[in-house]
């Protein structure tokens, strides 16, 4: 997978919308591809250490699951067309990203919460249902 942190991404699409030419397309890229294990390796180790817990005993955890007929073995994204085009460049490292991302999600326990209860569900029912 290619990940990317979220205030680049919305820069970048921010930035197609005011200087993209209409009709055409761009990708936005972090080119930073992790395998999914690895993320989810990294992940444990930056929010144990936040947490003061042993990423060892976190990883123990870990379920392994087939992979599903059909899976991709690789997600790419070619992001040189916007880079070239709109002069976009990320900011962010994915480790700097990835650290803040880790650190809002337990400053933010209410949010996290709230997704957990499905409550955003109901509002988006109320919100975009038609009636």
């Amino acid at each position: 997978r290619d990940w990317i942190y979220v205030e680049d991404h919305n820069r970048a699409v921010w930035q197609i919308v005011n200087d993209g030419k209409t009709g055409e397309k761009y990708n936005i890229g972090g080119e930073n591809e992790w395998q999914n294990i690895k993320l989810l390796h990294k992940v444990i180790e930056l929010t144990s250490a936040e947490v003061g817990k042993s990423a060892a005993e976190v990883e123990k955890t870990i379920v392994h699951v087939k992979d599903r007929p059909g899976h991709d073995a690789r997600y790419a994204i070619d992001c040189t067309k916007i880079k070239k085009e709109l002069g976009w460049e990320r900011k962010m490292t994915f480790e700097q990203g990835l650290s803040m991302t880790v650190k809002w999600y337990l400053t933010h326990p209410d949010w996290v919460n709230h997704i957990l209860s499905g409550e955003y569900k109901n509002w988006i029912s109320r919100n975009y249902s038609d009636r």
